[in-house]
């Protein structure tokens, strides 16, 4: 029980990693720093496995609306980095 709530423990037996993407003057970029997260149109966290499962999607548009393909595609470049961490 934490702070009077009853919360589930979850055993993690997989390695976790995670990202960023954003969409910056209309292109799509991985793992943004402070600068560009700020003016991002568009910013996505994505956490994974190491077994190329999501553990979460989020993503927000800052400003304006976002197309299904920038939401389709943002996963995929997340993966990209992912893997990278994962090989690190």
């Amino acid at each position: 029980m934490f702070g009077g709530i009853n919360a589930r423990l979850i055993t993690l037996n997989k390695a976790v990693a995670a990202t960023s993407v954003g969409v910056v003057n209309g292109n799509m970029r991985l793992d943004l720093y402070y600068e560009e997260d700020s003016w991002a149109e568009v910013d996505f966290n994505v956490v994974m496995t190491d077994k190329n499962a999501f553990v979460e999607i989020q993503g927000t548009a800052e400003g304006k609306t976002f197309s299904k393909e920038t939401a389709n595609s943002s996963p995929f470049l997340a993966q990209e980095g992912i893997d990278k961490l994962f090989r690190m």
